[in-house]
């Protein structure tokens, strides 16, 4: 930070005093300390109050489950640190980029909130009406003529003979939410790389509920034959013996068994309404593929693993069910509309036969539900073997895969600075 700048913006004393008296510091720093003038810089919404500074125990709704400071807490401290020096300091210029890259740039919401205090008490501005003119003067000396027209949304083309012919039940998913995403994936062969995490995430966290009900109906496939609490102490005999490694390794993944074994009794409730309407166990992680031979003749096979197959007696149908950790509302979503999400439809065209029935099984923090699918499964596990063969070929032939931008889809995705969504002209 120069000094001729600083004795610009507060008009006071000279250079040499500036350069004696100056310090640099953070907000946090500045508590029970008086300053003569405070220059506070990069107050945009980016920095103010920043993003959720990663924490050594436990995700956010852990945390917030077990009452436990988090980014609420963090923003909390962010406000009062900043007003209590701007209470304690006659001068304070606040300084933000206006805009970044073309796009606007807000100003952090915590002035936001105090500039429109101002205007609405005193009916004036807090815009510094010096500084700015020449801010705006020196930036428009400064440009430079460009020809740019920015990044432009990729929509590659794949050569024929490097589209897979082998074809997982998530590379198809991945197909459908972005044709980029599935490029980069399995036509470029590009992965993020696999981090080394002593801590259990929530991916983890599935894949051992995954593994807990997968043995308990192998040794379990009906629940007539037990009561209520010898199931449940079964389930947590169980669950202790898949989370011991890890808990052994972390003591904070016990927050994670416990969020389960909260669901426990729920699931043992879940279960027996279950097999009251005739469903029994069939088999889990059942490791299926299946032959699809395109409209031009090619030949793809497609392959998965379906969590659950469930059978009923009485008219020897089967139901498909897919395990998930996520709430009602938003597996709901999913199955709002035809091909926004194409797991139960792959299930069913996995298993090979016919299927009667297909649902999720939320296993949220609260409740088990299920969430089924209402339309006809085997119409959907048609259109997809059809759809499938079109598209492939397309691909072979050179069609466009496209990256969609959106949302939803590339809040998770690790292509993006591939993709480069955010610089698309």
């Amino acid at each position: 930070m120069s000094t001729a700048w600083l004795s610009a913006s507060f008009g006071a004393g000279s250079p040499a005093a500036w350069s004696r008296r100056r310090s640099r510091t953070s907000a946090s720093a500045s508590r029970l300390r008086r300053f003569d003038a405070v220059l506070v810089i990069g107050a945009d919404a980016t920095h103010l109050p920043g993003e959720c500074s990663p924490t050594l125990f436990f995700n956010q709704g852990v945390r917030r489950e077990l009452g436990l400071p988090g980014r609420a807490d963090e923003v909390r401290e962010a406000e009062e640190c900043l007003f209590a020096l701007i209470a304690n300091t006659d001068q304070v210029l606040v300084t933000w980029q206006r805009t970044r890259e073309g796009e606007a740039n807000l100003l952090s919401p915590l002035f936001e909130r105090l500039r429109t205090l101002h205007r609405l008490a005193w009916g004036d501005s807090l815009d510094d009406e010096v500084i700015s003119p020449i801010v705006q003067r020196l930036a428009s000396l400064a440009s430079v003529p460009t020809t740019s027209s920015g990044t432009v949304r990729p929509s590659p083309q794949s050569p024929g003979e490097c589209v897979p012919s082998t074809l997982s039940a998530s590379a198809y998913n991945a197909l459908m939410a972005c044709p980029y995403q599935f490029f980069a994936r399995y036509v470029l062969r590009l992965r993020e790389l696999d981090e080394v995490s002593e801590e259990l995430d929530k991916a983890d966290y599935g894949s051992r509920i995954h593994e807990i009900l997968h043995r308990f109906h192998r040794a379990h496939p009906q629940l007539r034959g037990l009561t209520a609490e010898a199931a449940q102490a079964a389930l947590e005999d169980l669950s202790q013996d898949v989370f011991r490694d890890v808990i052994a390794a972390d003591y904070l993944a016990s927050a994670w068994l416990a969020r389960w074994q909260a669901l426990i009794p729920r699931y043992g409730e879940w279960q027996r309404r279950r097999e009251a309407e005739g469903w029994r166990f069939l088999a889990g992680e059942v490791e299926r593929s299946v032959s699809i031979t395109t409209p031009a003749g090619r030949v793809l096979h497609l392959r998965g693993r379906i969590d659950r197959v469930d059978g009923r007696d009485e008219d020897r149908a089967v139901s498909v069910v897919d395990y998930k950790t996520q709430a009602r509302e938003r597996l709901d979503e999913k199955l709002a509309v035809d091909g926004e999400d194409v797991q139960l439809p792959v299930y069913a065209l996995l298993w090979g036969g016919p299927v009667a029935a297909a649902l999720f099984l939320s296993l949220d923090q609260k409740d088990v539900e299920s969430v089924p699918l209402e339309r006809d499964i085997e119409v959907l596990a048609r259109g997809v073997r059809e759809r499938i063969g079109r598209l492939f070929d397309r691909i072979s032939e050179g069609a466009p895969l496209p990256a969609h931008g959106i949302d939803d889809v590339c809040r998770y995705c690790e292509m993006g600075g591939l993709c480069r969504r955010k610089h698309w002209s």
